[in-house]
Order: C-alpha cells, then sequence, then structure tokens
C-alpha cells in the first residue's frame, strides 16, 4: 500500500511485483500495471534443505519499468529462517522509507540517523511458515486473502539521563535511535 511512483522515460508510474530470493532459488509473482495499492494474494514456494547455507530470505518490491525498461527497487525485507524454524510470522505490515524525491539520488533506507531525511515509501503485508513436504517445489501460486493484523495506537518515550562526550569533540547535535522488537 501507498508504494511511491517511480520516474520513467516519459512519465511516473508504479508497476510493482515481489521477488522472493533465498538460498540460490528465486522467484516472483506478477507486476501489478499502474498502482500504487496492489493486492497480490500469491504464495511463493522455495524448496530447501534444512541446515541451510542462507539463513534469511529476501523479499524485494521491485518497479518494472515499463518503458524505460530498467527495473527499481522499491523495499525490501529479510525473513530470518531459524526464526520461521521456531514460529511461523502471522500476516505482519513491513514498511518502507526512502530518501525524498530530490535528495541525492533515490535510495533505500532500512535505518537511518535523521528521520527528517526519509519518508515513507510503502508498506507490505506478509505472512510466512517453513512446512516439511514430500515433494518441495519452486512456484508461485494463488493464495487465500490475508486477514490484516489488529493495529494498536502507543507511546514511546526515552527518558535520557546521562550523556558522556570528549570536551574537545561534542557534537552539535544528537540523534536516539529507538529499535522495538516485534511483538506477536
Amino acid at each position: 500500500q501507498g508504494l511511491r511512483s517511480q520516474k520513467g522515460l516519459l512519465k511516473e508510474s508504479c508497476n510493482p511485483y515481489v521477488q522472493v530470493d533465498f538460498n540460490g532459488t528465486s522467484q516472483a509473482t506478477q507486476t501489478h500495471k499502474g498502482t500504487d495499492t496492489p493486492t497480490w494474494n500469491e504464495q511463493v514456494l522455495v524448496p530447501f534443505s534444512m541446515p541451510a547455507w542462507d539463513n534469511s530470505a529476501n523479499v524485494n518490491v521491485w518497479h518494472a519499468g515499463g518503458v524505460s525498461g530498467g527495473k527499481k527497487k522499491m523495499g525490501d525485507i529479510d525473513l530470518i529462517v531459524d526464526d520461521l524454524a521456531q514460529k511461523a510470522l502471522p500476516p505482519t505490515w513491513f514498511y518502507f522509507f526512502q530518501a525524498p524525491p530530490g535528495a541525492r539520488g533515490v535510495k533505500l533506507l532500512r535505518k537511518t540517523a535523521d528521520p527528517d531525511e526519509s519518508e515513507f515509501a510503502g508498506r507490505m503485508l506478509i505472512s510466512a511458515t517453513m512446512e516439511r513436504t514430500e515433494k518441495p517445489l519452486l512456484m508461485v501460486r494463488a493464495a487465500e486473502v490475508a486477514q490484516e493484523p489488529v493495529v494498536k495506537e502507543g507511546e514511546i518515550w526515552v527518558d535520557m539521563y546521562m550523556v558522556n562526550f570528549d570536551s574537545i569533540e561534542q557534537p552539535e547535535d544528537m540523534y536516539v535511535t529507538v529499535e522495538l522488537p516485534m511483538i506477536l
């Protein structure tokens, strides 16, 4: 939802698709042309053996370039395989942030020291699980519509009691980054 349109040769557009890369394999969903709010309802199946030599499945949202031909990454998510082996990931929103238009290059921002230097670039609802199967197949197939998770509002506050700096190298500005673990 809310994916950012990408500049093309003639106009801005949004032609997103999802690609899952894991353990040397890659599978992609269908491309949804001309929408910033695609609904795939597709299941990407990737066979592998445990232990796997790669511990993260990379889920990338791409813009199919259209007339210009080039594809552009719109967002990415890393799912940790060991975590999925312990517990399935229920439908969960993942948010994307990018440098604002006009900034020096448009790059994906996973973490930023200055929140003013990034802006919302979309979000994607994902669920994931690992299952043992007799004949694993590499494929994309239709999936049931996922139930959106309940979103609850909350507050975050940070109490800082002491910050020590070398008197010669004291910074003009200081930023605090708060990272919260996903609570399922």
